[in-house]
Parts: structure tokens; C-alpha cells; sequence
């Protein structure tokens, strides 16, 4: 996976979510569930600005990225600033979408993001297609992925101009997400 720099902004076309039903018990200060969270990371650190990313271990290596439609979260940490979550899904294969709007079926509710243009990102030149969207998590869409973790059934779309990918969220990257909610706490994040 690159890690491409960039500033991240924040806009959602339509996501309205409400905590009622959604757990809350993501509150970690060092605790043995925080412990246990850093345990099944991966990290990579940039030397030159001092940031460590974490990722799951259950979300594929961070070198030459693995080519796959795919779903989860980072966290850059830096000493002395707040974490920064990140959001990121992923589509390979097939034609190429030109991904325009990502949108979650949590249990037949429908959420939609809507990425700015430095918040998707493209591999031409490539016998299948790769494409990227990442971005910085509000409060908004850590409460989306709290509803994803405690849901029956998640569908993540990835929409393109014309073409779609469908995306059925696993136990798997439920827990992934957790773990990294706890993380993501456990660094001093709200």
C-alpha cells in the first residue's frame, strides 16, 4: 500500500447517524484491551515526519499493498498531536470505476460519502484496476463504523461513474475495526 501525503478535508453528501443501539465501549486508557489492540498491528514509520501508521494485521501488508477490494482504517500517530484516523477502501480488479461516491448498507440503512478529488487516488497502466479512497474520520464516520461493527450485515458500494463494486464487510474486518477504534483511543484520540 502507498501512503500518499496529502491534506485531508472532510464532506459528507448524506450521513445521518445517531448513537442510539451503537456501542460506545470503545473508551481505552492503556488498558489491557488497548495492550491486547497494539498487539495485532502492523506499523510503519516515516522518519521524516515522525508519524507512525498503525494497521491491523488482518488488512494486508503495507508494502506493495495487497491488491484487493478491501476495507479498514488507519492511524498515523505523532508524538505531541492528536491520532489521526483514516478511512480507506479499496477496489482492484476488473474495469476501473472512477470512484465517484462510496456508500454503506448498515441492516437496509443507507449512508453515503462523497470523496473530494484528493481523496480518491488511481493506478493506470495496470492489466486490472486499482483504485483508492482515503480519508480523515469525523466523529460522523467513526459513529458509521461503530454501527458497521455492531451490525448484522454491512454492504460497502464503491460507485463509479458508471460501474459499481459491492463489498460484504466480514467478522473479520469487524473486529479489525474494533481493535483499531481501541487503538485509535488507547492513543489519546475522542
Amino acid at each position: 500500500m502507498k501512503i500518499h501525503m496529502r491534506l485531508f478535508t472532510s464532506s459528507i453528501m448524506i450521513l445521518v447517524l445517531t448513537t442510539a443501539g451503537v456501542n460506545s465501549s470503545f473508551s481505552a486508557e492503556k488498558s489491557s484491551e488497548f495492550k491486547a489492540a497494539l498487539a495485532q498491528m502492523q506499523t510503519m514509520k516515516d522518519d521524516f515526519t515522525g508519524t507512525t501508521y498503525y494497521k491491523d494485521k488482518s488488512s494486508g501488508k503495507w508494502k506493495n499493498g495487497v491488491r484487493k477490494n478491501d476495507f479498514f482504517i488507519y492511524v498515523g500517530a505523532k508524538k505531541g498531536q492528536s491520532p489521526l484516523p483514516v478511512l480507506f477502501v479499496q477496489h482492484y480488479g476488473g474495469d476501473y470505476l472512477f470512484i465517484k461516491k462510496v456508500l454503506f448498507n448498515v441492516d437496509g440503512e443507507t449512508f453515503q460519502l462523497t470523496p473530494n478529488s484528493d481523496e480518491v487516488w488511481s493506478e493506470t497502466g495496470q492489466v486490472n484496476a486499482f483504485e483508492t479512497f482515503d480519508r480523515t474520520m469525523t466523529t460522523t464516520e467513526i459513529s458509521l463504523v461503530k454501527w458497521i461493527i455492531n451490525s448484522k450485515k454491512t454492504i460497502i458500494r464503491i460507485q463509479g461513474t458508471r460501474l459499481y463494486k459491492d463489498i460484504t464487510v466480514t467478522s473479520t474486518q469487524k473486529k479489525a475495526l474494533a481493535r483499531m477504534l481501541t487503538l485509535y483511543k488507547g492513543l489519546g484520540g475522542k
